[in-house]
C-alpha cells in the first residue's frame, strides 16, 4: 500500500510468487484524516481473484477503489503520476499566487475564482487555501517524502525512456528547499521558499 518504485513492485510481486504467496498492489490516495475517515482511494493491480480476496479489507478503509489491470507495478506507476499532479499543481498555485502579490490581486479573491469556475477541483481548493494561508499543516505531505516520490516517478519514466520536465523543474526546488530546512514541511510551503527565490 505504500508509495513505492515500479521496479520494486515487480521485485516484490516476484518474491512473492516464488514463495507460492499472493501480492496485490493497493497504493492509497488520501491525507491521515481521510485514512481515519475510511474515506481513502485505493488503487488496485495484480490478479483479479486475489483482488477480490482483499476486497473487503479495501472496501473498509476506502470509499472507492480503481482497477488498473493484471500488471502488478500499474497500481504504483498511477500513483506517482497522481502524486506528479499534487506536485506540478503546488508548484502551480505558489506562482500564481507569488504572482497576485506582486499585481496586488486579493488571494483570497482568486482563490474563490478558481475554485467556483471551470478551474475548480478538490485538490487546488485544498492545497490552494494552504498556500494561501502558509499556514503550517500537521496532516501535512513532507517535502522530503514528496522528493522521493518524484525521484521514484523520474525513475519510472526513465525505464521507459521518457522526460519529465515539469518533474525536473519542481524536484530541483524541492531540493533547494530541503537544504534549506524544510523537508519536513507540508509541500504547501513551497511558496514561501518561491517567493524568495524568483522575487
Amino acid at each position: 500500500m505504500s508509495t513505492i518504485a515500479t521496479a520494486t513492485a515487480d521485485a516484490l510481486a516476484l518474491s512473492h510468487n516464488s514463495n507460492n504467496l499472493k501480492y496485490v498492489a493497493a497504493p492509497v490516495l488520501g491525507r491521515p484524516p481521510a485514512a481515519e475517515a475510511k474515506q481513502l482511494f485505493v488503487l488496485l493491480s495484480g490478479n483479479d481473484e486475489d483482488k477480490q480476496r482483499v476486497k473487503p479489507l479495501v472496501d473498509a478503509i476506502g470509499q472507492s477503489s480503481f482497477d488498473y489491470g493484471h500488471t502488478i507495478s500499474a497500481a504504483n506507476a498511477a500513483k506517482l503520476a497522481l502524486n506528479l499532479m499534487v506536485f506540478t499543481s503546488v508548484e502551480l498555485l505558489s506562482e500564481l499566487m507569488i504572482f497576485a502579490e506582486k499585481k496586488g490581486i486579493d488571494k483570497n479573491t482568486l482563490m474563490d475564482t478558481i475554485n467556483n469556475t471551470s478551474f475548480g477541483s478538490p485538490l487546488l481548493k485544498s492545497y490552494g487555501q494552504m498556500v494561501v494561508e502558509e499556514r503550517e499543516n500537521l496532516n501535512g505531505f513532507a517535502t522530503q517524502l514528496a522528493n522521493k516520490d518524484i525521484r521514484l516517478v523520474q525513475e519510472a519514466a526513465a525505464e521507459s525512456g521518457l522526460q519529465l520536465p515539469l518533474a525536473n523543474l519542481i524536484r530541483n526546488h524541492f531540493e533547494e528547499t530541503i537544504t534549506l530546512g524544510n523537508g519536513v514541511k507540508d509541500v504547501s510551503s513551497l511558496v514561501t521558499f518561491l517567493r524568495n527565490k524568483l522575487s
